[in-house]
């Protein structure tokens, strides 16, 4: 759909996928013209560069979840109240241990957090913090943890994962140690 829309306004659509944080150089392409405009997908560990690109930042769109102190163009869906829903879904089903798991220190997945717990706080409970698993978007790592929480007893019947691919570890963990999905955990990404 990007594609189509570029094209349709005369541009071409390239795709960048860095090697690496310290070689993407937002800035250069902007400047040097070899990009008349970027639009980036996320923004966790960018806010500081995307912030310093200054009346530049008029060619950048970046999709991800709002944050108060980005002075460049954000588009993207309600984090909050998509967490809040997700949630809400897991305690209509009577489910009352959410384990949460996602990095929380990326924006996107911070406000899918919080949209948890304003679920819990509209419900009179208090998310128990022990139930955070602090993973980031990769699954073989995710299975694992999930595993040792298992392992080691952690009580939880429902699952709100940040990611499609961190709940898709979590039910392959669950499996692997014979849980029911969604008959003994509910699990929502």
């Amino acid at each position: 759909a990007a594609s189509n829309a570029a094209s349709s306004f005369g541009y071409d659509l390239i795709i960048s996928v860095p090697e690496g944080e310290e070689r993407i150089a937002e800035r250069r392409l902007l400047q040097t013209g070899r990009a008349d405009g970027l639009i980036i997908i996320g923004q966790a560990g960018r806010n500081d560069r995307l912030n310093q690109l200054g009346a530049l930042s008029e060619r950048v769109v970046v999709w991800g979840g709002r944050i108060s102190d980005a002075n460049y163009t954000v588009v993207g869906s309600d984090n909050v109240r998509g967490g809040e829903l997700a949630v809400e879904h897991l305690f209509e089903r009577g489910r009352k241990r959410v384990l949460f798991v996602g990095q929380t220190d990326l924006p996107e997945v911070a406000l899918r957090y919080e949209g948890l717990l304003k679920a819990h706080k509209a419900k009179g409970i208090s998310h128990d913090e022990t139930l955070i698993l602090e993973e980031n978007f990769g699954g073989q790592h995710t299975f694992n943890a999930v595993m040792e929480m298992l392992n080691n007893r952690v009580e939880f019947d429902a699952v709100f994962a940040a990611s499609d691919v961190l709940a898709m570890a979590a039910i392959h963990a669950l499996q692997a140690f014979g849980k029911s999905v969604p008959g003994d955990v509910s699990v929502v990404g």
